[in-house]
């Protein structure tokens, strides 16, 4: 499937660089149709790449918005029981709950490809963001 901001041989061109992590500077002019492209764009190049390999591209953009939205695009958020009343050991980009996911400790969390991976696998699992406290206030589910 290629997204429909993906027209021109150019465009196209622009995303293999960014597969090979090359950072392009110039495609954001070209993601303003796609909900959350500016912000999958916005994101640290590492991160970039985590999601390329661990997400379909048409998800791209929403798994971007779902890292800022949990950790404000930092590598290593840590919530440790942060919330009152509310049990959880959540960590990375994705902050994925290692006790709602006990299988993510087999990795560390605060690297960016095993978090990615991960956060992969729990939206898979679910078949949507809704696992994400902040998917709903992005309007994903």
């Amino acid at each position: 499937i290629i997204p429909v901001w993906l027209k021109t041989p150019d465009q196209l061109s622009i995303v293999a660089a960014m597969l090979r992590g090359e950072t392009v500077l110039r495609a954001g002019d070209f993601v303003a149709d796609l909900n959350y492209g500016r912000v999958f764009l916005a994101a640290p190049a590492d991160l970039r790449r985590a999601i390329v390999r661990s997400f379909p591209i048409t998800l791209w953009g929403e798994a971007a918005a779902i890292a800022r939205a949990e950790s404000g695009f930092n590598a290593k958020a840590h919530c440790l029981n942060c919330i009152p009343g509310v049990v959880e050991d959540s960590r990375g980009y994705f902050q994925i709950n290692v006790n709602a996911h006990p299988w993510a400790r087999r990795g560390d969390l605060f690297t960016v490809s095993w978090n990615a991976t991960a956060a992969a696998r729990v939206r898979n699992e679910a078949v949507s963001w809704r696992p994400w406290s902040t998917a709903a206030g992005l309007g994903l589910v």
